[in-house]
C-alpha cells in the first residue's frame, strides 16, 4: 500500500508536471516570444492566489463551529490549512518563474516559460486537490 501511495505521489507530483513542460518546451518552438504566454501565466495565477487566501480566510472565519473544532482536534483541519499554503507557495511560484520569463530571451526564453508551464500544471493539481477537500468540508459543514 504505501508503494501505491509513493507512485501516486510521483506520478501526481513530478511526472504529470515534467511531461506536460516538456510538451510545453516543445511547443513552444514555433513561438517567436513567449512573454505572452509568461503574462497570462501571471494573471491567472494572481487570482487564484486570491481564491487560495479567500478559502483560508473563509476556513479561520468558521473557526468556532463545532465541526471545525472537531476537525482540529483530528488533525484534518491542519492538513487542509497546509494544502492551502501549499497551493498558493506554488502559485507564487510560477508568478516569479513566470515573470523571470520576461528577462530571457531565445532558448533560455522557452526553458522558463515550459518550467512555468510545468509548475502551473502541478499548481492545477494542488488546486483541484484543495477543492475537493474545502468542498467536503463545506457540505459537512451545511449538514450541520
Amino acid at each position: 500500500m504505501a508503494l501505491l501511495a509513493f507512485l501516486k505521489t510521483a506520478i501526481i507530483n513530478f511526472l504529470i508536471p515534467m511531461a506536460v513542460g516538456t510538451a510545453a518546451y516543445k511547443g513552444l518552438c514555433v513561438i517567436e516570444d513567449a512573454r505572452l504566454t509568461a503574462t497570462t501565466m501571471v494573471a491567472l495565477s494572481g487570482t487564484l492566489i486570491g481564491f487560495m487566501m479567500a478559502s483560508l480566510s473563509m476556513l479561520i472565519s468558521a473557526a468556532d463551529r463545532p465541526f471545525l473544532q472537531n476537525l482540529r482536534r483530528s488533525g484534518h483541519f491542519k492538513g487542509l490549512v497546509q494544502e492551502i499554503l501549499t497551493t498558493a507557495i506554488l502559485w507564487i511560484a510560477v508568478v516569479v518563474v513566470a515573470l523571470a520569463g520576461h528577462f530571457v530571451v531565445g532558448d533560455y526564453q522557452r526553458y522558463v516559460v515550459a518550467i512555468a508551464t510545468a509548475l502551473l500544471t502541478l499548481s492545477f493539481i494542488h488546486f483541484l486537490i484543495v477543492g475537493r477537500k474545502f468542498k467536503m468540508v463545506i457540505e459537512i459543514l451545511s449538514a450541520n
